[in-house]
């Protein structure tokens, strides 16, 4: 099987690049085969054929094989040899391969070790096959540096018919052009087994070493700092529920010792600044060899300084191994353990009288001399601020890569309580905000600004969320009343009603008529009551009026292969409604009757109902979408009629073959267009389905030539934009005077140009979007990743806001009816809270959160019912309190526009040629750009040839890089680079330099030479930096006066670019993207300080935070926290606990609680300090009962990773329950003469419990956590 070189399946099940959990300081020095490695040769010290050379390309010759790969004996990991393989092709990828059997249904873990000379990408992965048949593939791409580093990958979910794998390793991924040299060894290809035989192994290959003669304290201790008793002397601040005995923690067995039968004495704690007579350090005898050694070990004031202490191995030759244990990396704080730590994990967590979250934890260590006996270890306390302890210790005769994980995992819920979310009426109320009813300032517009308005002028903003048709859109009448109110209480002043085409029940399509050109009357009724009774409280409504996502077709509709058109029920017939006649004539007789139907309740026809805020056609359709999908191709009839309209598009344009010849005739003399083909005939191939692609030397005369994917690219938005436009005229016509789009999901720039020919844009994200397996029913099994968006740097990752930010266009407003960070994710609380600000900072129109509830069947009885009092569904998130339970913070936040619109305003700008060239690398995840949504305002624009400020007036323009044409003469700034040489559509000219030869005639540019070694050494960095590719380099000596060279080389004669006073200029951008992400968020932060754009400590920090232009909004992808700061609304996200204390400008925090997210809004539309009504808002995770994972990784591996690692294998059962959020808060106000009184606020309502609150200088001072039993509090001053 030969798989595309830079497009290697990826994103699917199972792809886990880790760091590798049990990495030593010392690792072995020859090679240790890991039990059940199921691989040949894993170190490649024998030169045999089991590592086989394959490449994306048929003909590669036994030469060319053979340069592929080396046994290097020269740059081993282990051993004497490891693999180097090399990949010098421009447009080929050759990879090597091994083939081993593989069991379906197991799980499977890769192990590999990697460094290059110069910082590179490269590629892991494992192909499935059944017999000779391929299959699928998952592969990881993997950054490897010039040291050895140690990869894994996580596979689940194979194709049921897979028998065996191949295992690939490869030195290229991303763009690479350039010769890529890897160096891979220690190969390691095992089956996960479960806890029941993790343990059997470890017993059999483990032996607890007896602490009691060196044990100095009990587990048990009853008055604080007398110097005896137990544990770290803290009195009932204790560990006496440990156990003790022969215990397994993690599957490593350990002897506890009894402090009962051991003079009250189990375990070594040594002595810290807070604790001086313990004693310093304390030896353990051993007298027997050892491969691996385990330690169960734990530190109070563990959080603080660089190094708890020291384990000493003492060999019998009297050599010795120092391991330190560094808080965060080997051990961290016992209290609220951390499960982050880099090279240990949680083996234990209970509670004792005043922490309801003690903990120790497992940390395993590879011995560099397994041949050797160890005399003794020595425990040496670092006399720093931790006091550590340890509890176990075990020696095994296997490498601790056979480590145990568990099997499944299961939060310690016991200090949780219940607080699921209720639908009827919402627990807090800021229904103030909206004002009702809905319509009352006339139908929504947009003005040229790009922005939605009621016609009195207003500005019409909305924060809303999806009821999905099935079966939720068609309540009772009380039940109409009762979520309208409740959802108004939440802040929602707008529903999305979505897939209202399916049929009924579960839908408005009458199911009992021959075709689906009915509405059924009964389910009008209970749809026009809800949207009447919305209405009334001040809730938009926003339907499809044209939708073919989910209708499906009947014989009577007299549709060509309607049972093909059909035959996905869940997709309908999309892509085709787009171009055949028939179905856009099905289109118009649904939008036709849905909008002239009286809603007998408003009086009103929905095509004269000012509720109704907007329209869009139908549910993800774009034409781009499914074509580019693969699912028309299956449809003869309508593949036949779109190849004639894509032929008749090309008689249109070029009258002949000769001159459509002419003009797929590149500058090399290449003709794209094959011999057999001419548009007359109609025999023009389509181009491939993918578009999602860059240029990454593609022959100019294969099937994908630049040639034809960019006319096509060309025809495809001339198809969809004439659909819309032609679709809203006839909406025009029958009255409609609302904004309308097509349908939703930019797939690239040619799909995003059609849309900005319709009213709006509409987009849909979501962060870590589950995986599903098994059959479609409640007891699919959900898959996902689970990691904080927060942890993820916003320069190589796309989230939220970047994502959204696609489509942002100038002149058009931007919604996202789709968004979301689903159950189970522990970590979508903070995505909620983050979204909003940015989505303020940006000044978008309209936020919509899916799913509220519906979908699966689901009615309102369910809600009362089954499904009362939990989360059924990753879409049905009405009861949770991670996600709706800070539905009132944000809407607040979004409301009243509490986060400022960014103060500074970036274009990118797209030419003609950009914008039909292949895909922009703004669409790519590591797209350089994708770091700007969290600093300023970021949009789109398209222009013919020379671009053209707005009268809104600009700061920064940025070309898109996607070819080397435009003219950025009248920007104010620009940053200007170009990835692609292409000066047109058709390749007829290349050279980079067109992009800014206009603007610096003299600049003079190294011509590329390809696989270059450089040093840049100096600006934007701060450290030499090296590098290895293809690149443009400017010569120093004749940059334009008073510039600035970026990254120049050693010999200071050449440079990747230059800054000046207007511009940034740098050609090879591309080139060093994958070995330096960040160096564009860098670039654009120091050419934007200095050009006064940015105030100085804005933009992309070397403390890896990203700070908004206007100071209110700082995002720490380090420590994986977000700090919010205005008047009106203040807190914080993530890990909360990572620092001693979150301080705002009238906000304290201390946390107790590692993750969690909060808020402090005033209710009084005042500022924080002025205000005498405030609602703190404080939400962590949060989870069914019982709900369990198996989780193949930690915390630190998975964001290494985007595959789903993690399976869900309980749902559990109501209640949901949350987890409480320990905090100090402290808070400034102005008020005087007044009591603060605290109440925490129950699921009904009501005022539960008063929180006791200290009042003194201006600040108001309480605790929060599990005894208040609520996520709110609501604070008055009396």
């Amino acid at each position: 099987m030969h798989v595309t070189r830079r497009r290697l399946t990826v994103w699917m099940l199972g792809l886990l690049v880790v760091l590798g959990l049990w990495q030593a300081e010392a690792q072995p020095a020859a090679p240790t085969a890991a039990a059940g490695n199921l691989l040949a040769n894993p170190g490649f010290e024998a030169q045999g054929d089991e590592w086989k050379v394959w490449g994306t390309w048929d003909a590669m010759t036994e030469a060319e094989r053979a340069s592929v790969l080396t046994f290097d004996a020269g740059a081993a990991h282990s051993g004497a040899h490891s693999a180097k393989i090399t990949d010098s092709w421009a447009d080929h990828g050759p990879y090597v391969v091994q083939f081993v059997p593989l069991d379906a249904r197991r799980v499977y873990r890769l192990t590999v070790w990697a460094r290059a000379e110069y910082p590179t990408t490269a590629t892991i992965g494992l192909q499935y096959h059944r017999d000779e048949a391929y299959l699928s593939a998952l592969s990881r791409t993997i950054r490897v540096g010039d040291a050895w580093k140690q990869y894994t990958l996580v596979a689940t979910g194979f194709p049921a018919a897979t028998n065996r794998a191949s295992v690939m390793l490869s030195p290229t991924a991303g763009d690479a052009s350039t010769t890529t040299e890897v160096w891979f060894d220690d190969a390691c290809l095992t089956e996960e087994k479960d806890e029941t035989a993790l343990k059997a192994d470890m017993e059999a290959c483990c032996t607890p070493v007896d602490l009691s003669a060196t044990a100095n304290m009990g587990f048990r201790d009853e008055t604080a700092e007398d110097k005896t008793g137990g544990w770290f002397d803290q009195g009932g601040n204790d560990l006496r529920e440990f156990p003790t005995g022969r215990q397994s923690f993690l599957s490593v067995p350990f002897a506890i010792t009894d402090p009962a039968r051991n003079s009250g004495k189990s375990c070594i704690v040594l002595q810290g600044e807070a604790r001086p007579y313990f004693p310093a350090e304390v030896a353990v005898p051993v007298g027997a060899t050892a491969a691996s050694l385990y330690f169960l070990h734990a530190a109070a004031w563990g959080n603080h300084g660089d190094l708890a202490a020291t384990y000493v191995v003492e060999y019998e030759d009297a050599q010795t191994v120092e391991i330190p244990v560094r808080p965060g990396k080997e051990v961290a704080d016992w209290w609220r353990p951390s499960a982050s730590l880099e090279n240990a994990r949680i083996a234990w967590r209970g509670r004792n009288a005043e922490c309801d979250d003690v903990g120790v934890y497992l940390f395993a260590w590879n011995n560099p001399s397994p041949e050797k006996s160890i005399r003794r270890i020595v425990l040496r306390s670092a006399g720093k601020a931790p006091v550590f302890a340890c509890l176990g210790l075990t020696r095994s005769s296997k490498p601790s890569a056979a480590t145990a994980r568990p099997s499944v995992e299961e939060q310690d819920t016991s200090s949780w309580f219940p607080y699921a979310m209720p639908w009827k009426t919402f627990p807090v109320d800021v229904s103030f905000l909206l004002d009702a009813p809905a319509g009352k300032h006339g139908f929504v517009t947009v003005k040229d600004d790009g922005h939605f308005y009621f016609e009195d002028g207003t500005r019409a903003r909305f924060w809303g969320t999806n009821i999905h048709s099935a079966d939720a859109l068609f309540p009772t009448r009380e039940q109409a009343e009762q979520v309208a109110a409740s959802l108004a209480r939440a802040g929602v002043n707008i529903v999305r009603t979505h897939l209202l085409e399916n049929p009924s029940p579960h839908g408005l399509i009458d199911s009992s008529q021959p075709d689906s050109q009915h509405l059924a009357a009964e389910q009008l009724d209970k749809f026009d009551y809800f949207v009447a009774k919305l209405k009334e409280r001040g809730i938009y409504i926003l339907p499809d009026v044209m939708p073919m996502c989910s209708r499906q077709f009947k014989e009577g509709d007299a549709l060509p292969e309607y049972a093909d058109a059909s035959a996905k029920k869940s997709h309908g017939a999309k892509g085709l409604g787009t171009f055949n006649a028939r179905l856009i004539e099905l289109g118009k007789k649904y939008a036709q009757d849905f909008l002239m139907h009286r809603n007998p309740y408003t009086g009103l026809r929905y095509l004269e109902e000012p509720a109704i805020a907007m329209v869009q056609l139908t549910n993800e359709d774009s034409i781009f979408l499914w074509f580019g999908w693969g699912d028309m191709p299956r449809l003869n009839t309508y593949m036949t009629e779109f190849t004639g309209l894509w032929n008749q598009y090309l008689v249109a344009k070029y009258a002949t073959r000769d001159a459509l010849a002419k003009a797929w005739t590149n500058h090399a003399g290449e003709c794209a267009l094959q011999p057999d083909e001419a548009p007359e005939s109609g025999t023009v191939k389509l181009p491939p389905l993918n578009y999602f692609r860059s240029r990454d030397g593609r022959p100019y005369t294969g099937k994908d030539s630049p040639a034809r994917v960019n006319e096509g690219l060309l025809f495809l938005n001339q198809v969809a934009a004439d659909h819309y436009r032609a679709m809203i005229q006839y909406l025009r016509e029958l009255g409609l005077k609302v904004p309308v789009t097509g349908s939703n999901i930019a797939c690239n720039l040619a799909s995003l140009q059609a849309d900005a020919a319709t009213d709006y844009i509409d987009h849909h994200v979501y962060w870590q979007h589950v995986g599903y397996g098994g059959n479609c029913s409640y007891g699919r099994q959900i898959t996902l990743v689970n990691t904080p968006l927060l942890r993820h740097d916003p320069a190589e990752t796309a989230g939220f806001a970047n994502s959204f930010s696609i489509g942002k266009v100038r002149g058009k407003p931007l919604i996202i009816t789709e968004w979301a960070t689903m159950w189970p994710s522990e970590f979508r609380s903070a995505d909620m809270l983050t979204t909003a600000a940015y989505a303020c900072l940006q000044d978008w129109d309209m936020l919509l959160y899916y799913c509220y509830m519906g979908g699966w069947g689901y009615t309102w009885n369910d809600a009362d019912s089954k499904l009362k009092d939990m989360i059924p569904q990753p879409t049905v998130a009405f009861a949770d309190p991670a996600s709706v339970g800070l539905f009132p913070a944000t809407a607040l936040i979004f409301h009243r526009r509490d986060v400022k619109a960014a103060e500074r305003l970036v274009e990118v700008g797209y030419s003609a040629v950009d914008g039909f060239y292949g895909q922009s690398q703004y669409l790519d995840a590591k797209s350089p750009l994708h770091f700007l949504p969290y600093i300023s305002r970021v949009r789109q624009h398209f222009f013919a040839t020379d671009y053209d400020p707005p009268k809104d007036g600009v700061d920064v323009v940025v070309a898109s890089g996607n070819s080397s044409s435009g003219n950025y003469a009248a920007a104010p700034r620009a940053i200007l680079f170009a990835d692609n040489p292409a000066q047109d559509m058709y390749d007829h000219a290349l050279g980079k330099a067109a992009l800014w030869q206009s603007l610096y005639p003299d600049v003079r540019v190294r011509e590329q030479v390809a696989d270059t070694r450089v040093t840049f050494k100096g600006w934007p960095w701060t450290t030499d930096r090296r590098a290895r590719g293809s690149f443009e380099l400017f010569e120093t000596a004749n940059l334009p006066p008073g510039a600035q060279a970026i990254g120049p080389d050693s010999t200071r004669a050449l440079c990747l670019g230059f800054r000046n006073d207007r511009h940034v200029v740098m050609p090879s951008l591309a080139s060093l993207r994958s070995t330096y992400p960040d160096l564009f968020a860098r670039l654009y932060t120091q050419a934007a300080t200095a050009w006064g754009v940015l105030p100085d400590g804005r933009g992309y920090r070397e403390d890896n935070t990203i700070v908004s232009d206007t100071g209110e909004l700082v995002r720490d992808h380090g420590r994986g926290l977000f700090r919010i700061d205005t008047p009106r609304t203040q807190g914080a996200a993530g890990f909360l606990a990572s620092v001693p204390a979150i301080k705002l400008s009238d906000l304290t925090l201390v946390s107790r609680t590692d993750y969690a997210t909060v808020t402090l809004s005033a209710l009084d539309d005042k500022p924080l300090r002025e205000s005498a009504r405030l609602l703190l808002s404080t939400v962590a995770r949060a989870q069914n009962t019982g709900q369990k994972f198996r989780q193949y990784l930690t915390l630190d591996e998975r964001l290494e990773s985007s595959g789903h690692g993690c399976v869900l294998v309980e749902r559990g059962t109501a209640p949901v329950i949350v987890q409480p959020v320990e905090l100090d808060v402290t808070f400034r106000t102005q008020l005087t003469g007044k009591t603060p009184v605290v109440y925490a606020v129950d699921v009904q309502g009501n005022r539960a419990k008063q929180i006791a609150a200290t009042f003194a200088d201006g600040k108001v001072s309480f605790k929060t956590g599990k005894d208040a039993a609520t996520i709110y509090y609501q604070i008055t001053f009396e």
